[in-house]
């Protein structure tokens, strides 16, 4: 309760604001959460880790087709690679639920204010680190190609070397 307050009054809102119901928070990677939101009237929803710009939360209504990466994590719950954004049009059916309102509590934590009431599906992700795993990627593909050329021409420059001694 302490904590609420403070943060409410960090906030400059009333202490009376709700608070959401969170049902089934997973913790999908080190930058991906979601979870099931029921709000009886607007609230805010805050996440503990440090503030950064890079924190995005998408609020998508139940009522809408389920998002990818939901329906992804029910049908598989050990897969819990934050690759998922690979898939085509999984981040781009996002996008349009993204919250703008992102704000910094308590000094160092960051929440979102949730508007309407209703069920939804809440999922935060850490935006840039899309950008640190396609490093990823493109490093994995740089050093197999690498691997792969290096096979081919060992095998090619053997080749050679066998036909030159069988024809002497």
């Amino acid at each position: 309760l302490e904590f609420r307050r403070v943060l409410f009054r960090s906030l400059g809102l009333p202490q009376d604001v709700q608070a959401p119901y969170l049902r089934g928070v997973q913790r999908i990677s080190a930058s991906l959460y979601v979870a099931k939101v029921e709000l009886e009237k607007p609230g805010w929803v805050a996440l503990s880790e440090e503030y950064a710009s890079g924190w995005k939360a998408y609020l998508v209504p139940v009522s809408d087709p389920k998002p990818l990466l939901v329906s992804y994590y029910e049908k598989y719950p050990w897969w819990r690679s934050a690759w998922w954004w690979l898939v085509p049009d999984a981040a781009s059916t996002l996008d349009r639920w993204e919250l703008s309102n992102h704000v910094r509590i308590n000094g160092f934590m960051q929440a979102w204010q949730l508007q309407n009431s209703g069920s939804y599906w809440l999922i935060i992700e850490y935006r840039p680190q899309r950008t640190y795993e396609a490093g990823w990627l493109v490093t994995i593909g740089g050093v197999g190609s690498m691997f792969l050329f290096g096979l081919i021409w060992s095998a090619r420059e053997l080749l050679h070397l066998l036909r030159k001694t069988v024809v002497v």
